[in-house]
Parts: C-alpha cells; structure tokens; sequence
C-alpha cells in the first residue's frame, strides 16, 4: 500500500503493560504469565521477574495456564500484588475459530478479589494515546483499524480517530445496529481500505 512502516511504529499490549508500570515510577518485582511478547518487553525494561514477594501479577494471553498456576496467582493476589491484564477480551479469533484470550484467563481469579484488574489494552484509550504520543501524531489525522466494534471502534472514537471496522474477526455486520455510533467505514478485509484513508 506504499506505507513506510518501522519495527518502533509497532506497539504491543505486551510493550504498552511495560511502559504502564515503568511510567508510573515502577520497577518492582512481577510475576508473570504470558507468553514471548510480553517477556521480552519486560527484559528491556529491566524489571524483576520473580515467583514470590511480587509487585504485580501480570496476565497476558497464553497456552499454558494452568491450574498450578491458577493458584500461584490466587496467592499473591491475597498477599496484595496489583493485578494487571494486557487485554481484556473474553473471546478472540484463531485459525481454529474463537479462542480464549487474556480477560477468559483473568475472569477465574476475579471472585478471589473485590478489585478488579487493570487492563492496559484497548478499550482503554491509555495505550493508543501513548502510542500516538510515541510516534508523533494527532488522533484527527489517524485512523483505528480493528476488527472489534468493543475493543476496537470505541477507543478509537473516544480519543477522536476515524475509525475503519473490518468484518474479518469477530464482529459480524448484523452486530454493528447495537452500537450507538457508527465507524467511519466497514470493510470486508484490510486490503479494502479506501485510500482517502491512507493519503
């Protein structure tokens, strides 16, 4: 499409729950489940990852969660570690259909706890303005791409994006009448992106 992309236009949950913790003066100790994403942007920033005596508990998106592990992190949610999520979403797409992502793999823990986690991840526009403020742009001159009207298109209208729904993940056209606004455009797939949205 003739868009110059470098590998620091790239953000991740996994970056942004760093950069999460790291900005607001932290670097504690963490106990963490996720998978290599995560862990490698927790190495360069230099945090303790650690399996007792932890700062935080941080669950991102993994195929190892196990019921071990489950109540590893019972125990330090009572001892008073800060729960952190890197996304919130209950259901996600795979190539094996719907999966379970990271807020399916916090939702066990949750009844152990009267405070709920603190996702980074959209829906919270926290992570797109930081990655606006990052790269150097204003949100009116930048569009939201996403395949989610919840985690996708709400953000993105929130901190004044065009928006871009494509239909090829888990919202479906039909769902889109239950919203109370609209995305600026709704595409079958990435490769039908007009290009008034890209020049």
């Amino acid at each position: 499409m003739g868009i110059k992309v470098d590998v620091e236009h790239f953000a991740t949950s996994g970056s942004a729950t760093a950069d999460f913790v790291i900005g607001r003066g932290g670097r504690g100790r963490a106990y963490i489940i996720v998978a290599d994403g995560l862990w490698e942007a927790w190495e360069e920033v230099d945090c303790t990852i650690a399996d007792e005596h932890v700062d935080y508990r941080i669950i991102g998106r993994t195929p190892t969660y196990k019921y071990d592990r489950m109540e590893k992190v019972a125990k330090l949610v009572q001892e008073g570690a800060r729960r952190i999520g890197t996304k919130p979403d209950v259901r996600g797409p795979s190539g094996q259909g719907i999966n379970p992502p990271c807020g399916a793999l916090v939702t066990p823990i949750q009844p152990i706890s009267c405070v709920h986690p603190y996702f980074v991840d959209r829906p919270n526009p926290l992570m797109i303005r930081t990655v606006l403020r990052r790269i150097g742009v204003y949100s009116a001159d930048t569009f939201m791409v996403g395949d989610r009207m919840d985690t996708d298109m709400i953000p993105g209208t929130v901190v004044g994006m065009r928006t871009i729904l494509v239909l090829s993940g888990v919202t479906a056209y039909q769902d889109v009448g239950a919203y109370a606004f609209r995305p600026d455009y709704v595409i079958e797939h990435a490769g039908e992106i007009p290009v008034e949205a890209v020049t």
